[in-house]
């Protein structure tokens, strides 16, 4: 599975200059590469906002930590002797008296 490309750290929205140039950029960038190029315009946005922005730091994935009971329970599953499932319950006749 190929894998993610990094985030860009686009500007704010309020930040108008800053985008005008940016687009101004990409447009004579793809002014001259509809000439002979065949890389995709996508591609052509990622790496000149990657160039130009830099990437956003990746996430750290958080540690699962399982509670004491939740340990108990996966030790008695893995010895065979986990929490057995209950049947239902047999139903209570009334008193006919």
């Amino acid at each position: 599975m190929p894998s993610r490309k990094a985030k860009i750290k686009w500007p704010k929205a309020s930040e108008k200059d800053e985008r005008r140039s940016f687009d101004q950029r990409l447009q004579t960038i793809f002014q001259s590469s509809l000439r002979g190029s065949i890389i995709t315009m996508r591609d052509i946005i990622y790496n000149k906002g990657r160039e130009r922005f830099g990437e956003l730091p990746q996430r750290k994935v958080p540690v699962k930590h399982s509670g004491i009971r939740e340990k108990e329970i996966l030790q008695l599953v893995k010895e065979g002797q986990g929490p057995q499932k209950r049947g239902p319950e047999e139903p209570v006749e009334p008193d006919q008296s």
